[in-house]
């Protein structure tokens, strides 16, 4: 006997009802998959944003060697010794580059590495700046001993022959009236100086509050140098080895024994009687922490050197 039409209407709700238990039991198992696959693509994205910061700290450290490398090179000695000394840590920065270029494929030992060069480059800075504290003092020196041998040399002279004896006497004579008529400086002081709000001014040593660069000195009584205005070209070298200047301004100038930039230039009146000289040089942006040289130039001859330091 076939189902009536009202049992055949039954049986097919029946179905439909199974039909849908069986379906959410299957969307329920589905749920921690679903669940498990938006935890993972939070992760993954988390890792690719600290992966691009870490190739970013990478390309930065790989430009700070070449510029360390860079200014390295500029070092110039005849001191066997010392330059020894800067071929070694050239050498030493080459290995450094190759060690940080070794790790590009691994990011936790790459983000390892840069925390270590991070210390290395900030001995290497130290470094660099004994260096050129250092050369500094042998051209000093140097000068002083070829003064010593052009006077020994003139005492022989001497005693070979008394005409070229006189000429050499004259010669000599004439050396130091000029080297006497330079300028001579002492007190110098150089830093930076912060602008307050009211137009006053207070030293300081942090490179964020330095909106200016002030130099003083004394310049000593002298009855060689001559008078009237004399042009002070001041010098400032940044801890990277670049002269500070205006962008804005055609800053070279000569001296005895080269040429290059100046930072600022400040005429004054001289008259042989001792003075106080102070010189300003705004600052444009922010300087950069670290040592500074301060050089001072008159006549074409450097008249004196201060430093400072900038956190």
């Amino acid at each position: 006997m076939e189902p009536t039409k009202i049992e055949r209407e039954k049986k097919s709700r029946s179905r439909d009802r199974l039909y849908i238990v069986i379906l959410l039991l299957l969307l329920l198992g589905y749920v921690p998959m679903i669940w498990q696959l938006a935890e993972k693509g939070s992760s993954v994205q988390a890792l690719a944003k600290d992966n691009a910061r870490i190739d970013l700290e990478a390309s930065n450290m790989r430009l700070e060697l070449e510029n360390l490398g860079v200014n390295f090179q500029l070092l110039e000695t005849d001191n066997v010794a010392l330059k020894a000394d800067i071929s070694a840590q050239q050498l030493h920065i080459d290995s450094l580059k190759m060690e940080l270029a070794s790790a590009a494929g691994d990011k936790q030992q790459l983000q390892r590495i840069i925390q270590k060069l991070k210390k290395e480059t900030g001995t290497l800075r130290n470094i660099m700046q004994g260096y050129v504290a250092t050369i500094d003092s042998l051209g000093r020196s140097n000068s002083h001993l070829r003064y010593e041998l052009g006077n020994t040399r003139n005492r022989l002279a001497s005693a070979e022959d008394e005409n070229k004896d006189l000429a050499d006497k004259n010669e000599n004579l004439s050396e130091q009236v000029a080297i006497g008529s330079v300028l001579e400086t002492e007190n110098m002081w150089s830093g930076a100086i912060r602008i307050r709000s009211g137009g006053g001014q207070k030293e300081t040593n942090r490179a964020k509050n330095a909106g200016m660069v002030k130099t003083c000195f004394d310049v000593r009584e002298s009855r060689l140098a001559k008078t009237g205005e004399k042009a002070y070209y001041v010098r400032i070298i940044r801890p990277d080895g670049s002269v500070l200047t205006n962008a804005a301004r055609n800053s070279r100038f000569e001296w005895s024994s080269g040429s290059g930039f100046y930072t600022v230039k400040h005429t004054e009146k001289y008259n042989r009687k001792r003075m106080n000289v102070c010189i300003y040089f705004e600052v444009e942006g922010e300087l950069p922490v670290g040592q500074y040289l301060t050089e001072v130039y008159c006549d074409k001859y450097v008249i004196g050197k201060a430093y400072f330091e900038l956190k």
